[in-house]
């Protein structure tokens, strides 16, 4: 059983006897392995064809999902819990909260009135809310957006960071920001750069041809970073499919095929 360091005010951990690895005695270091193994099932799921026979959405399902999250961390990963916890619903609750949960959800998406995006952060909300904890204190942030370009004008976010001097608000502000940009990223590395679908057939010119797709990508984004530089703005301001689109027509119409060219542009 591992010796628990806490940090200072933190939630304390009921029972970490179940913990895997070897050398993890702080929260910061459970939280590095978790974290670690969340991004390994991020992965799985993102980098394959969206199907509802990749993602069930059933009962079994979740638990399945529970257990690539956090199998290479806890033992008990993947199983109902059975013990009474300082936070989470009874544990004969928990299937039949899941489940109505996971039935809405079908509802939802049947009924075709709800986009995406509403969906998702409905089923993140109940299942904090009743599959996670009784009684949760939370704080709710307006920030007003103005940034050119940038649809949302007024964002609300909800955390269970309640000390507002500690963590202010533009602070939550910018750390939404660079998570939904990790979501940009990830769509023009699909999307865009039309990696979706990988076309090669042998093993050895897929891994070839996802090489090729990261390195255009990386030289894309260089030049993007260049040209925001110039104009002295944060390269999240500068898009990167109309950054691809310009390169491409500067490319088709042979603007690049001097040095005396490049140094104009």
């Amino acid at each position: 059983m591992a010796v628990w360091k806490p940090l200072p005010r933190e939630t304390p951990l009921d029972n970490v006897s179940g913990l895997k690895p070897k050398g993890v005695t702080t929260r910061a270091q459970l939280n590095e392995v978790e974290a670690r193994n969340i991004r390994k099932a991020v992965m799985h799921y993102l980098l394959a064809k969206p199907s509802r026979r990749q993602a069930f959405f059933t009962l079994d399902w979740c638990y399945k999902l529970h257990r690539q999250m956090f199998g290479e961390v806890w033992r008990w990963a993947g199983q109902n819990r059975t013990t009474e916890l300082n936070l989470g619903v009874p544990p004969h609750r928990i299937d039949v909260d899941l489940q109505n949960l996971l039935d809405d959800l079908a509802y939802w998406r049947d009924k075709g009135e709800m986009d995406t995006l509403e969906q998702v952060a409905r089923l993140h909300h109940r299942a904090v809310r009743s599959i996670y904890s009784r009684s949760l204190s939370l704080r709710e942030v307006r920030i007003e957006i103005a940034q050119k370009g940038f649809r949302l004008r007024r964002l609300r976010l909800v955390t269970t960071l309640r000390d507002h001097q500690q963590y202010p608000k533009e602070d939550l502000a910018a750390v939404y920001r660079a998570r939904w940009q990790a979501e940009l990223d990830l769509r023009s590395i699909k999307q865009v750069m039309q990696m979706d679908v990988l076309r090669c057939k042998s093993p050895a010119m897929v891994r070839k041809e996802i090489w090729m797709h990261l390195l255009t990508y990386n030289l894309v984004r260089k030049l993007l970073a260049a040209a925001a530089a110039t104009a002295n703005i944060s390269p999240q301001q500068v898009s990167f499919k109309g950054t691809l689109q310009t390169l491409l027509a500067f490319a088709a119409i042979g603007t690049f095929d001097t040095a005396r060219n490049r140094r104009q542009l």
